[in-house]
């Protein structure tokens, strides 16, 4: 499943918790409260990371990204 993810959850988020939004879309909150959005891919047989942003970048900016990488 695709957009799992509401804006409360991601506010909500906590030291250490991976969340995913699906389609390889995932919030990363590091132990010292740090944010990231990173896309989670496979190509060719291989697994690649790209990061969406950082701890401003909100969801809907992330999952534009996340379509625009897919869509390339």
């Amino acid at each position: 499943p695709r957009n799992v993810l509401n804006a409360q959850k991601v506010k909500a988020a906590q030291p250490g918790q991976k969340l995913g939004d699906g389609g390889g879309l995932r919030l990363i909150v590091g132990k010292d409260g740090r944010r990231w959005w990173e896309y989670r891919y496979r190509f060719g047989g291989k697994d690649f990371t790209l990061g969406c942003g950082g701890g401003d970048t909100t969801l809907a900016q992330a999952r534009a990204l996340r379509n625009e990488y897919e869509a390339r």
